[in-house]
């Protein structure tokens, strides 16, 4: 008996996916239109980090357990340990000193519905830490316990968290310096002409800002604390590679969406060529454009941690030469939309070498935990 053929199964993707694919580069064409940024800078910058290999993780796990009360009182210190004024917003937020503040703290294997809405109509639970500002109220969301496995939430007791959400909180909680959010709550927001008020370099710089204060709280606990560093250092891992991985799926979703302009048509050929040129599998593609084609919304949440993950160390670096003047010069250019200005303010000048400074500055911060050469 004679076996039939699936052809398709030798193809990259299917005649019906790769017209979706098409559509969903034709949309992200359509939102790098509404930003006023030049992107073969991202795409230099990300060509040079994607050679960068994944840092292999620990088979043994480890949970490092301490409670809520425990995680924001080091959160903190550390902010303190910072900057005075950054304290004093941390405060603000962590101590709930503004009734147009709200931290939500929860175990989000708990949550029911994720789709239920607060008395503000914001969105009241979320799976992943997020800051969202609505109505001019601002919620801070840091679910818990998010990264423990099914067995290891059993060796915590309802009011511990663990160090994984230590560096949630921070993270989410730094959103907050480089946005406009005490002016947004005042109704004191300008429209500016053109732009649908979108900050292009707050969109770009935004994960920036909140890794560097990843990278602080490192040295915090480092020097500070009686955290190991092997406990750390996995902090620090998982976050390099999902900068790697965003900084993957960014460059080559660029590279894709300015072919498609350009050739008006995404064809197997050219999918096998970007494969070739840029050592990749057939599952590495397609993982990619799966992504683009479901969760169309996020591809620019990718590039924030892509272009994050190459600013984020030139930003602690400042910090560890300079002190906190150069974060809060930094933080007024982001907020005053100054893409350029807030990079020279780190001594980084895109029309020179600003780029092989970036990089060079990340990989430093990677061969710190790692001592590989890269």
């Amino acid at each position: 008996m004679s076996r039939v053929v699936d052809f398709d199964s030798f193809k990259i993707m299917n005649k019906g996916f790769l017209e979706e694919f098409n559509i969903a580069l034709n949309n992200v064409n359509k939102q790098k239109k509404d930003f006023d940024f030049d992107y073969d800078f991202l795409e230099s910058a990300l060509s040079k980090v994607i050679r960068y290999r994944k840092i292999k993780s620990s088979e043994i796990r480890t949970v490092v357990p301490m409670t809520k009360e425990k995680m924001l009182s080091i959160a903190l210190s550390f902010f303190k340990w910072v900057d005075e004024d950054i304290y004093e917003k941390a405060v603000n937020i962590i101590l709930q000193n503004k009734n147009n503040t709200k931290l939500n703290i929860y175990n989000v294997h708990e949550v029911k519905d994720f789709n239920e809405k607060d008395e503000n109509n914001m969105v009241k639970y979320v799976n992943n830490g997020s800051v969202h500002f609505y109505n001019l109220k601002t919620s801070v969301h840091i679910p818990i316990k998010k990264y423990l496995q099914k067995e290891e939430q059993t060796l915590l007791n309802e009011n511990e968290c663990t160090l994984d959400d230590l560096y949630v909180a921070v993270h989410e909680i730094s959103h907050i310096f480089d946005s406009d959010v005490e002016e947004d709550v005042q109704g004191s927001i300008i429209e500016k002409e053109g732009n649908n008020n979108i900050n292009a370099s707050r969109e770009l710089l935004g994960e920036a800002t909140t890794i560097a204060f990843e990278e602080l709280l490192t040295d915090y606990l480092l020097n500070n604390t009686s955290y190991s560093k092997k406990d750390v250092e996995k902090m620090v891992n998982r976050r390099i590679n999902s900068c790697l991985d965003s900084a993957e799926f960014t460059y080559i979703g660029l590279l894709l969406a300015k072919e498609k302009e350009k050739k008006g048509v995404i064809n197997e050929e050219l999918l096998e060529k970007v494969i070739r040129d840029n050592n990749m599998s057939i599952f590495d593609i397609r993982r990619i454009a799966y992504y683009m084609v479901n969760k169309h919304c996020d591809v620019f949440i990718e590039n924030r941690y892509a272009f994050g993950g190459i600013v984020a160390p030139t930003i602690s670096k400042k910090y560890r030469e300079k002190g906190s003047e150069v974060l809060k010069q930094y933080f007024e250019e982001v907020r005053n939309d100054n893409f350029e200005n807030a990079l020279k303010v780190l001594d980084i000048d895109i029309t020179k070498n600003g780029i092989d400074e970036l990089i060079s500055n990340m990989k430093k911060h990677y061969d710190r935990f790692n001592g590989e050469e890269r």
